[in-house]
């Protein structure tokens, strides 16, 4: 596991990065945990393996 930035999953979600920035928003207070604010671009793989397990989004779409 990496660290991504929110327009690579957003591409591999098949979404605009605006887009996964609302669905990502009621999730926010998890996000926290991992150090993201909404704000953070790049995010740290523990937030993107939540994100993965959350959206459920195989990790190998993944760039």
């Amino acid at each position: 596991m990496k660290a991504y930035y929110k327009n690579e999953i957003a591409t591999a979600m098949g979404v605009t990065p605006k887009t996964l920035a609302s669905w990502l928003r009621p999730h926010q207070k998890n996000l926290s945990k991992f150090g993201c604010t909404p704000y953070t671009k790049l995010l740290p793989p523990a937030a993107v393996l939540y994100i993965c397990k959350t959206f459920c989004i195989d990790l190998q779409d993944l760039p």
